[in-house]
């Protein structure tokens, strides 16, 4: 039998859905990953060709990812459509996630696959829409997104603690999966200090670093926005969109090397001084023998040399704020074209990554990273960044 039952909502409510869902997904690799493909070498000078083994070892017995997951939202308009709310919880749990793990090069391999236990991740994502004006020549439509997302390592591979996801050559910096902490934490040594939260310098008058790696931060957001509007009047309209990172660190390797080498805005200061009188700079510090402020004098090149190889030093907050795109259009109007083949023609401008509205970072792009992958909290090197400009035209029959 089936029961029919109604639920009155007052006017000024459009719409109002609940919805709950849970899934699961599977995940594959890329292809050549269960067994070792041999790929041609050529030696460019002898002209000698031959074949070699990969450098990350094949895993016969990998399993596709499975992605567990479970959803609960609410999605509530209001006032004709003219303002509306959608909220969400999640919760995912991966299992199996397939990682390349270092292994000894004494193996032939300098990685191998893996399946790495679980990881969690939970969180909220919240959206507003709203139109303020709606009438026949103007519409403006506003929105504004909200996400913040929580990750804890629960289990890796059987025996192992903590995966190394990402590691810049030569630099005493890991980007790890550790259990029992969240995703993508940032291991590095940094200065050491006293009790008292004074850094510690020696006789020669330099810091003293401290070789045991600690966790310096997190690649990931605390939390991400973005802010979006189109404004329409007759034939044109007019949009821009605006991204918003709060939180998660990142290692600026260039900048350790540029300060290093002499080549920042800071390292000029007491240059002039030391080369005309001879007066250097002091490492704000306490001696380690004698617990008395330091009182040695370096030079400009000694005193910005000891910074290079100290990654604590070099983290970052990587919070930033910027104007992703801009937009303009035009539609011709239909009657230009109503004894022709041609039903509509428009004509738009996009600018994209168009600037920064504010930055944490001195001078680099958060985005510039080491990898787009797991080493998103590593720069090293990288290009930077670039904006674009197109014109696009739509022509419809």
């Amino acid at each position: 039998m089936l029961t029919k039952f109604k639920i009155d909502v007052p006017s000024w409510i459009s719409f109002a859905k609940l919805r709950a869902s849970y899934a699961e997904a599977g995940n594959d690799t890329d292809p050549y990953q269960l067994l070792s493909v041999l790929s041609t070498v050529s030696n460019m000078a002898g002209g000698l060709m031959g074949v070699a083994e990969p450098s990350t070892k094949a895993n016969a017995n990998l399993k596709p990812e499975i992605i567990k997951s479970m959803e609960f939202g609410a999605d509530i308009r209001f006032l004709d459509n003219r303002l509306g709310f959608d909220v969400t919880y999640y919760n995912k749990r991966a299992y199996n996630q397939i990682i390349s793990m270092p292994s000894s090069i004494t193996s032939g391999y300098s990685a191998k696959y893996i399946n790495a236990g679980r990881v969690d991740n939970w969180g909220w994502e919240i959206q507003m829409n709203t139109t303020p004006i709606r009438t026949r020549d103007w519409n403006w439509n506003l929105w504004v997104n909200f996400a913040k997302n929580s990750s804890e390592v629960v289990e890796l591979y059987e025996g192992v603690e903590s995966i190394t996801l990402a590691r810049p050559m030569g630099q005493n910096c890991y980007v790890m999966a550790k259990v029992g902490e969240p995703y993508g934490q940032i291991y590095t040594n940094g200065f050491k200090y006293d009790e008292k939260g004074n850094r510690l310098v020696g006789d020669d008058g330099k810091y003293i670093v401290d070789p045991t790696l600690r966790v310096s931060g997190n690649m990931n957001p605390d939390w991400t926005a973005g802010i979006g509007s189109s404004l329409r009047w007759k034939n044109f309209s007019f949009g821009f969109l605006i991204d918003v990172r709060y939180g998660g660190d990142i290692y600026l390797q260039s900048m350790m090397r540029l300060q290093s080498c002499g080549q920042t805005k800071e390292t000029a200061v007491g240059r002039e001084e030391y080369y005309t009188t001879g007066k250097g700079l002091i490492s704000q510090g306490v001696n380690v023998n004698t617990g008395a402020a330091n009182t040695v004098e370096l030079n400009p090149t000694a005193y910005w040399g000891q910074f290079y190889g100290n990654i604590g030093n070099y983290i970052y907050d990587a919070t930033n704020v910027r104007l992703r795109e801009l937009n303009f259009s035009w539609t011709m109007p239909g009657k230009w074209f109503n004894k022709t083949i041609i039903s509509g023609i428009k004509i738009s401008a996009v600018a994209n990554n168009v600037c920064f509205l504010y930055n944490n970072l001195p001078g680099f792009d958060p985005e510039c990273t080491y990898s787009t992958g797991n080493g998103q909290g590593v720069e090293t090197a990288a290009l930077p960044s670039t904006r674009s400009f197109g014109f696009n035209l739509n022509v419809t029959f």
